[in-house]
C-alpha cells in the first residue's frame, strides 16, 4: 500500500503552493485546512486556461461537481461529459482523467477526495456511480444541492471555527447520500489497472528524464505495442501526449513559483530544447511561458 499512497499523495501535492497556503486565485487550486476529523481533502479549481488533469487515480472514492465550464472524465477508459451544475462520481482505484472541452475558457470545478476508509472500513474498494440503481431523481438532486453547498462555503472564511463545522457537517451529508444512493458495490483493479500503477508512478517521479515509450515499456516488461493500446485505452491520449501534459503541469508549477528562467523550466521539466516547451505550451495555455507569467503578476490572491 506504500506506493498506492505515495502517488495518492504526489497527485494531491502537485497541484498545491509550498507549504499549503489555502486562498483562491483564477491559476490556483484551492486547499482547505480541515479539522482532523472530516474525511477528505476538498479541492476547487479555477483556472483559466483550464488544466488537464492527467490519468492518475487514488485509493478512495472522488467526488466531482462543476460550476462552470464542461469537463470530460475518462474513468476506466469509459467516457463521461460533466456539465455545469452536475456531479460524477469516481470509485476507488480508478483510473481517470480530466480534459476541459474548452481550455480557453475559464471553469470551476469542485473535487472532494474522500479517505480509503471514509464510506467503511470493510469496503476498501468501493464502486460509486451517478447512476447507482438506488439513485433516484431525489437522491440526485439532493446531492447536487450539497455540491452547490460546499462549493459556495469555498469561498468563505476558512479560518472560522463554526464555517470548519460546517463544512464538516456537509461533507457527513455528502457522505450519507453517497453511502445510502450511490453505492453499487466493492470493486476490483482490472489486471490493466494494476499493470499501469505502477507505470504511472514511475512517470510521476521520472518526467525529467528522456523518456520514450519504448523505454518504459521494456522497464515494465510490455511489449511496446500492448503499453501503447493499453494507455491509449485508459487515458485517451498516447504515451507522448501524457508525458507532456505532466511536463506542462510541472512548467506551470514552476511559472507560477519560481523566478527561474522560462527556458530553464523548460528544460528542468523534461522538454528536449526551449523551442519545443514553447511550441507545446502555446499549444496548450493560447500564450507563450513568458506571457503567461506576466498574466500572473497582474493577479492577486482574493482574500
Amino acid at each position: 500500500m506504500a506506493s498506492e499512497e505515495k502517488l495518492f499523495q504526489n497527485h494531491i501535492v502537485s497541484f498545491l503552493e509550498p507549504g499549503g497556503t489555502p486562498y483562491v486565485r483564477r491559476d490556483l487550486f484551492l486547499r482547505m485546512e480541515l479539522p482532523e476529523d472530516c474525511p477528505a481533502l476538498v479541492q476547487v479549481s479555477l483556472s483559466q486556461p483550464a488544466q488537464t488533469v492527467p490519468l492518475h487515480w487514488h485509493p478512495g472514492a472522488e467526488l466531482l461537481y462543476s460550476q462552470k465550464g464542461e469537463v470530460t472524465v475518462l474513468i476506466d477508459g469509459e467516457e463521461h461529459l460533466l456539465r455545469p451544475g452536475d456531479f460524477l462520481l469516481i470509485s476507488c482505484y480508478a483510473l481517470h482523467v480530466l480534459i476541459p472541452n474548452a481550455p480557453a475558457e475559464e471553469h470551476d470545478l469542485l473535487s472532494v477526495s474522500f479517505l480509503p476508509h471514509c464510506l467503511g472500513s470493510d469496503r476498501p474498494a468501493l464502486a460509486v456511480s451517478r447512476d447507482a440503481p438506488g439513485a433516484s431523481a431525489a437522491a440526485v438532486a439532493s446531492l447536487q444541492a450539497l455540491c452547490q453547498q460546499l462549493r459556495e462555503q469555498a469561498e468563505q472564511e476558512r479560518d472560522d471555527p463554526e464555517q470548519a463545522s460546517a463544512v464538516s457537517d456537509t461533507l457527513a451529508a455528502i457522505l450519507h447520500q453517497i453511502d445510502m444512493h450511490f453505492c453499487t458495490g466493492e470493486r476490483r483493479s482490472t489486471e490493466g489497472n494494476s499493470r499501469l500503477f505502477e507505470a504511472l508512478l514511475y512517470l510521476e517521479e521520472n518526467y525529467q528524464e528522456n523518456l520514450t515509450t519504448r523505454s518504459v515499456s521494456s522497464y515494465f516488461g510490455y511489449s511496446r505495442e500492448y503499453f501503447c493500446r493499453l494507455f491509449k485505452r485508459h487515458s485517451n491520449q498516447t504515451f507522448k501526449q501524457y508525458l507532456t501534459e505532466l511536463r506542462l503541469n510541472a512548467a506551470l508549477r514552476q511559472l507560477r513559483t519560481t523566478d527561474h528562467g522560462v527556458g530553464q523550466i523548460g528544460m528542468d521539466c523534461g522538454f528536449p530544447d526551449e523551442k519545443t516547451f514553447f511550441a507545446a505550451f502555446k499549444r496548450r495555455a493560447g500564450m507563450t511561458p513568458s506571457q503567461y507569467r506576466a498574466q500572473l503578476q497582474t493577479l492577486s490572491p482574493r482574500e
